[in-house]
């Protein structure tokens, strides 16, 4: 995704967990790489724009990240947040096949990702109205 932001930021950094995927990112003048994970990044300074694709899904408290996250913007800061969609024509198919009892259920590759839930439109505004 990196390569499709960078020429649209004055500064663009970069929150990642794993150091090998860090590393498969190219370096740019503009761009601040920094390996760690949200749930312990604190920022130097504020973030007009803060962008979540797949994050979400990957932490044990999303609803307290989130929180931390309001603090990290400037004033008028805006979040886009992406989470993969529990209610997908996969899932749905899934169901309808006997692969899973519900479309929220986890399977063996969200297990295997550590993906502890899968996001409804439902359940994603709830954990974003909470927070």
């Amino acid at each position: 995704m990196t390569q499709f932001l960078i020429h649209n930021f004055q500064e663009l950094t970069v929150v990642e967990g794993s150091s090998e995927l860090l590393a498969k990112i190219p370096d740019y003048d503009n761009l601040k790489k920094i390996h760690g994970l949200f749930e312990e990044f604190e920022p130097d300074h504020a973030f007009d724009t803060i962008i979540h694709k797949h994050v979400l899904k990957h932490v044990e408290n999303p609803i307290t990240l989130l929180a931390r996250v309001k603090r990290w913007f400037a004033e008028d800061g805006n979040l886009f947040v992406g989470v993969p969609n529990g209610n997908s024509i996969h899932r749905l198919a899934a169901v309808k096949m006997g692969l899973l009892d519900n479309p929220r259920q986890l399977n063996p590759r969200d297990n295997a990702l550590g993906h502890p839930r899968v996001y409804t439109p439902v359940t994603f505004r709830a954990d974003i109205e909470q927070s």
